[in-house]
C-alpha cells in the first residue's frame, strides 16, 4: 500500500504576490439573477430558450466567478512592474473570456459592445499607440479600430481590450523590456477589466429582465406554477415587476 507523496513549495513573499496595491477581493454574486435563472429552469414553466444558450450562460458565469475570484500572478525573483504588468493582463484575459462567451449565450457579440470611461481615454490612447503595428498579430479590422480609437474617431475603449486580449493570449503581451508598461498603464487595463466585467453583468440582467417580462405577461399567467410547492417560495423575486439594477463594480 502506498501512500500520497506532497511537497510543499516555499512560501511567497506577500510582496511579491501581486502588483503595488493589494487585491481586494469582489464579494459580490457572479452575476445578479443567475440563481433566480437556474431555479426557474428546475420548475415546469422554465423560460423559452434553447440548451445551447443555457450552457453557454453557464460556461460564462463559470469564467466570471474566476475572474473576480483571480488573486494576481505569483512570482520570485521577479520585480513589482513584471507582476503587475501581468497580473492586470491575465485579469484583462480572463473577464474578456467571460465577457465573450455572454455575448454568445444572449446573441450580443462582445466585438459589438460599446463602453466609453472618459478618465481611460488618454491612458489607453497612450498604451495603445503601438498596437496598429502589430500586423504579426492582430487582424487588419481590429488594427483599424485601434487606429481609430488613437485618432479620437471614436471613443470605445473596448476594442483596447478586444487588441489586448489577442495580445495576452498569443503570448505577445510585453509589461516589460521595450515595451516597458507604465503603472498607470496597469492601472488602466485594471480598470478596463472592470468595465468588462459590468457590462457583462448589466446585459445579462437586462437580458433575464426581457425574457422575464415575456414570460409573465403572456396571456397573463405568470412563470411560476403555483402548484410547485417546492420551488415557489424561492421564486417570489421572479414575481416582482421590478427587478433590481445591476451593481456597477
Amino acid at each position: 500500500m502506498s501512500t500520497a507523496r506532497t511537497t510543499r513549495s516555499e512560501p511567497i513573499p506577500e510582496a511579491n504576490r501581486v502588483g503595488a496595491e493589494p487585491i481586494v477581493h469582489d464579494k459580490s454574486p457572479p452575476l445578479r439573477h443567475f440563481r433566480e435563472l437556474n431555479l426557474w429552469l428546475k420548475t415546469d414553466k422554465r423560460p423559452d430558450i434553447s440548451k445551447d444558450t443555457v450552457a453557454k450562460l453557464f460556461v460564462s458565469h463559470a469564467r466570471l466567478k474566476v475572474a473576480k475570484r483571480f488573486d494576481g500572478v505569483r512570482m520570485r525573483r521577479a520585480s513589482q512592474n513584471l507582476i503587475r504588468g501581468y497580473t492586470a493582463g491575465m485579469r484583462l484575459l480572463l473577464c474578456y473570456s467571460a465577457a465573450e462567451s455572454m455575448g454568445e449565450a444572449i446573441g450580443e457579440k462582445v466585438t459589438t459592445w460599446e463602453i466609453t470611461d472618459e478618465p481611460l481615454l488618454v491612458p489607453l490612447r497612450r498604451l495603445a499607440a503601438p498596437l496598429p503595428d502589430r500586423s504579426d498579430i492582430l487582424h487588419k479590422h481590429i488594427r483599424e479600430q485601434v487606429a481609430n480609437f488613437i485618432f479620437h474617431k471614436h471613443d470605445n475603449i473596448r476594442v483596447v481590450a478586444t487588441a489586448l486580449r489577442h495580445l495576452m493570449a498569443h503570448g505577445h503581451f510585453t509589461p516589460t523590456g521595450a515595451g516597458a508598461m507604465t503603472n498607470a498603464g496597469s492601472d488602466a487595463i485594471e480598470t478596463l477589466s472592470k468595465h468588462l466585467v459590468a457590462e457583462t453583468e448589466r446585459r445579462f440582467a437586462e437580458w433575464f429582465n426581457k425574457i422575464h417580462k415575456a414570460a409573465t405577461t403572456t396571456a397573463g399567467k405568470s412563470v411560476v406554477n403555483h402548484a410547485d410547492s417546492v420551488l415557489y417560495s424561492q421564486l417570489l423575486a421572479l414575481q416582482e415587476p421590478h427587478l433590481p439594477d445591476v451593481a456597477i463594480i
